[in-house]
This record gives structure tokens, C-alpha cells and sequence, in this order.
């Protein structure tokens, strides 16, 4: 009976033991999350960057991309390496420690282009749009493009969302264009179920929905596996001589994260052939002689020598 009593006693403590080590597994474990917050700005003149891209330095995890105020919110491990990342800036790594905020400074990065080969490839993992030019009429700058979705990209709980942004890069202004957003089919359906059958309605519906193209088989590239969306927008600019870019930001999410995130330049400069021409239609003086109209014949000078 001691014995037996004495083993009871013995697996009890071991018991106590094991479930107060997994209490202690469990805080620590919650401990190392934290919720973070930042800013990410220019390091030449701390203006707010859009659109970079925040992962994990080793596993390639993404978190979040900075807002239109360059600034980002997630939770995070301790001890992270997070690496933030965009087109035409150097790329920044920073650790994760007790800080709740961090402000992160990106350094411009100055591209080269080498010599350009040409290559048959299969782009099977990334977005593309297709290059293009911003062309002026008036104060309206147009764009026109088309976008490639690899079918391995693009499952049938999908959707791609692509915001292409006006970058006034004489002012560092920074203009939304419209989205191009392509549902699959059964993440169309689902959504719709979501808002009650009632998507597009323009208060309770999907804030995107008017923008949605669902996928079918007439985006079908021809002779190809892959999509493909053509998309043309046009916004009004006041100053039409400044140098202007295109950027586009993509992200690929389903139903409760982000799988695919990118940024692209699809056009630097502008078309305009008339760009070079300044004209005036306000009346002056006519000081050249040559343009000032002469007697056609001598008719009246003959006339007043007769008299």
C-alpha cells in the first residue's frame, strides 16, 4: 500500500511537472511575437516610400508592403530578420529586438544596363506587364498595357489585384490609377457569397468589385498556358512638362494572405510630339515690312497722274 501510494505520488509530480513546463513552453512561445510598426522613408530627403516590400530575410516569408504614408504593421518573432525591398532602392535588413516602432531609411540605387541578350523563357513565376509608353493628350497622360498571369500562379481561390501609380518624379507625387483586379472563378463565387449575393453593391459590397475581371476562357493567350488582361486607364495631370513614371505594385492573395507580391516600372518618360512646342494665340505688333500688305498693281498712281 506504500508503495503503491508512494508511485501515485511519484506520477503526480511528474504529471504537475510536465503541465507546468508546457505552461512555460507556451507563455515564452507567446512572448516572442510581438506586434511591430514602422516607416519607411528615403534616406536623401525622408520623403515616405509606397509600396516596399517587407519579408523574411531567410525564409522568404512575406509580411506587409509600406501604404501611400510608407508605413507598415505586423506581427513578428523576436529575433526576425526582416528585409525591406523595391524597385530602384538599395535593399535594407533589420533585426527584430524589443522595439515596437522602427523607422527604416532606403538609399536610392542606381540601375545600369548592360548588354541586353534575348532569350526564348517561360516566365512561370512571375507577374509581368508588359512595357509601354505614357502618352499625353492634353493634360490627360494615358496607359495602356497588357498583363501575363502564368497559369502555375493562378489557382481557382485567387485573386490578382495590380495598381498601377502615376509617379510625378519632378515633385515626388504620387497618383493612384485604376486597379485591374481578376478573380478566379471559384474566388468570384465565394466573395459573392460572402457579401450576401450582393458583391457590387457600392456601400455593403466589395470596395473592388466594379473593378473585377473573372477568369475565362477568352483571356486565354493564344497558343499559350498563361493569361493574359489588357488594361488602359487615363488621369488628368496639371504638369504635363515634368518626367513622369509608371509603377505597378501586384499581389496575389486568396482567402487569408498574401502568396505573391512584386513591383515594376512599365514606363519612364512621356509621348507627346508636340511636347517641345510652346504657342501663344495672343495678337502683337507687325514689325516686319515684308509681311505688310503692298498695292497689287500701279493703277492708282497712274490714275493720280492724269489728274
Amino acid at each position: 500500500m506504500t508503495r503503491t501510494t508512494s508511485l501515485r505520488t511519484l506520477a503526480q509530480r511528474w504529471l504537475s511537472a510536465l503541465v507546468l513546463s508546457l505552461a512555460l513552453v507556451t507563455v515564452a512561445s507567446a512572448q516572442e511575437t510581438i506586434r511591430i510598426t514602422g516607416r519607411v522613408v528615403s534616406k536623401s530627403d525622408k520623403e515616405p516610400l509606397i509600396g516596399v516590400n517587407i519579408t523574411d530575410a531567410h525564409v522568404k516569408r512575406a509580411y506587409a508592403a509600406t501604404d501611400v504614408d510608407g508605413r507598415f504593421a505586423f506581427n513578428v518573432h523576436l529575433g526576425t530578420t526582416l528585409k525591406f525591398s523595391m524597385v530602384g532602392a538599395k535593399s535594407v535588413k533589420v533585426k527584430v529586438k524589443n522595439q515596437k516602432f522602427m523607422e527604416v531609411e532606403m538609399e536610392e540605387e542606381n540601375i545600369s544596363l548592360g548588354e541586353v541578350v534575348v532569350a526564348a523563357k517561360i516566365i512561370k513565376d512571375k507577374i509581368t506587364p508588359e512595357p509601354t509608353d505614357i502618352e499625353v493628350k492634353g493634360n490627360y497622360f494615358h496607359v495602356r498595357t497588357r498583363v501575363r498571369v502564368p497559369r502555375e500562379m493562378f489557382s481557382h481561390d485567387t485573386r490578382l489585384v495590380v495598381q498601377p501609380i502615376l509617379n510625378d518624379v519632378t515633385r515626388g507625387e504620387l497618383k493612384l490609377m485604376r486597379p485591374l483586379v481578376y478573380d478566379a472563378k471559384g474566388y468570384n463565387t465565394t466573395q459573392d457569397r460572402m457579401y450576401g449575393f450582393n458583391m457590387n453593391d457600392s456601400v455593403a459590397g466589395d470596395p473592388l468589385a466594379r473593378h473585377v475581371t473573372v477568369k475565362s476562357k477568352a483571356m486565354r493567350e493564344k497558343n499559350r498556358t498563361n493569361d493574359i488582361i489588357g488594361y488602359s486607364d487615363s488621369i488628368y495631370v496639371e504638369h504635363v512638362k515634368d518626367e513622369f513614371s509608371c509603377d505597378v505594385y501586384m499581389a496575389i492573395e486568396n482567402y487569408n494572405r498574401i502568396l505573391y507580391r512584386d513591383t515594376t516600372i512599365i514606363a519612364r518618360g512621356t509621348v507627346n510630339p508636340l511636347r517641345w512646342l510652346d504657342y501663344s494665340f495672343a495678337a502683337g505688333e507687325m514689325n516686319d515690312s515684308a509681311y505688310i500688305p503692298k498695292p497689287r498693281c500701279s493703277c492708282v498712281t497712274a490714275v493720280a497722274r492724269s489728274i
